[in-house]
């Protein structure tokens, strides 16, 4: 995720574990992992199936296309929809607003870096927000979805921002001499949630009020701890470690908002990551290679009723959506 090399590398596989606290070493290593498990293991297949009650949707990435594109479908894993489709490019780390009508993504070009797209629900009517070439990375909505909160590279460090939903009134609202990333709003939109390594190299889980005040950290250890998101209500953050990994790839875990009560929901050799809540909080959707491959799948929010909801093409980087 965001240890951000200037390119794909051979080395950038084996830099990290396949799925480390921050879910993967970079937005790029994520690529190149992505294309390489492809490779490697084989993936076949189409997207679809699953049982249980089709709550929201599902938007993710998938490689199934043979580029990263975004993709939606119901939450019980029916009627799959390719929403981006152009061969120039790499699409990741979707996010719908909380309204439903828009998704945010990363879009990484031939010999460029990771911009702030937002699209509508359908696929139409793709903006980019950003443009400096420093590269800003994984966007999320505010609860009124009027901003998206992000990470841009412009100081040469991992920062937080803020703008418009229209890409206006681009904001500095949390500066670090290290890397802060995976931002996301708690769910009354007066805190920010992020992951960060500004307290000695491992990742851990901080929050902020919305302006970036009252800095506190949630986590700590010499492990990593990423990828996190908040419950509907805003009482549980549901997120991603590696601190009980005998080979460095991350479990899911709940905790309370506060940091304690850390309960591990599953524990997976192959990994599992990027765990995201249903608007009613009973459901979590996440990817894991305990298929063989990359794929979405769903769970009780209490880590049990696992269900796979895609079947091949690589998919990463689910998030829950009206």
């Amino acid at each position: 995720m965001q240890l951000l090399p200037s390119k794909i590398d051979s080395a950038s596989i084996t830099d990290r574990a396949v799925i480390v606290g921050p879910v993967w070493a970079s937005a790029r290593r994520l690529c190149w992992l992505c294309t390489a498990l492809a490779v490697v293991i084989g993936c076949g297949g189409s997207g679809g199936g699953g049982n249980g009650p089709a709550i929201g949707h599902v938007v993710f990435q998938s490689f199934r296309s043979g580029h990263g594109r975004i993709y939606i479908m119901r939450s019980d894993g029916s009627e799959v929809t390719e929403l981006t489709h152009d061969d120039s490019r790499s699409d990741f780390s979707p996010a719908i607003s909380p309204d439903g009508t828009k998704i945010a993504f990363m879009s990484e070009s031939v010999n460029s870096s990771f911009q702030i797209h937002v699209m509508n629900a359908d696929g139409s009517g793709d903006v980019e927000l950003t443009s400096d070439e420093a590269g800003n990375e994984y966007p999320a909505f505010s609860p009124d979805s009027s901003k998206v909160i992000f990470t841009a590279f412009r100081s040469g460090n991992g920062d937080i921002y803020t703008m418009n939903a229209d890409g206006s009134n681009q904001t500095l609202v949390i500066a670090s001499t290290s890397m802060d990333n995976e931002a996301t709003y708690s769910p009354d939109g007066s805190r920010i949630l992020f992951a960060s390594n500004r307290d000695g190299g491992y990742f851990h889980l901080f929050v902020a009020n919305a302006d970036g005040s009252n800095l506190t950290q949630l986590t700590s250890g010499s492990y990593d701890d990423s990828s996190a998101a908040f419950s509907p209500d805003g009482s549980k953050i549901f997120f991603v470690s590696t601190r009980y990994s005998q080979n460095n790839v991350g479990d899911i875990y709940s905790m309370n908002s506060d940091g304690s009560g850390v309960v591990r929901l599953q524990n997976n050799p192959s990994g599992d990551g990027h765990p995201s809540c249903s608007l009613d909080g009973s459901q979590v959707v996440f990817f894991s290679f305990r298929s063989g491959q990359g794929d979405i799948f769903r769970m009780n929010s209490d880590g049990t009723g696992i269900v796979q909801l895609t079947h091949g093409g690589t998919n990463a980087d689910p998030s829950f959506g009206p």
